[in-house]
């Protein structure tokens, strides 16, 4: 065997070596892309409605979860739920329907703590 031929054998294993490497890189980068993205929420099925400050590191929020509003309690210690309503007509007049709407019925939670 030829010194020019063992230098060209030994060559060819090295570009397919490092050739190798790139796709299983490229392959292992787009697997974690796309692990990243799946099954990421899109908040399509949430929505902040109204927000009121109670002062000092707490406040009211009131959160659209598909068909239900949920009225969440948010201070320095934790969030709690303090109510669910299931019936969101109201809430989807934008407050229209007799005062019933989210900023009347935060700001009822508001003058009552």
């Amino acid at each position: 065997m030829k010194v020019s031929t063992v230098w060209e054998s030994a060559w060819a294993l090295v570009q397919f070596t490092i050739s190798a490497a790139l796709v299983i890189a490229l392959v292992y980068g787009a697997a974690r892309v796309a692990a990243r993205f799946r099954g990421r929420p899109t908040g399509q099925n949430l929505r902040v409605l109204e927000a009121v400050s109670l002062g000092g590191n707490r406040m009211i929020c009131a959160v659209r979860a598909v068909d239900k509003v949920l009225i969440i309690g948010v201070t320095d210690k934790g969030v709690e739920l303090l109510d669910v309503i299931t019936d969101v007509s109201a809430w989807d007049a934008e407050g229209s329907a007799g005062g019933d709407g989210p900023t009347s019925w935060l700001g009822r939670w508001r003058d009552s703590s």
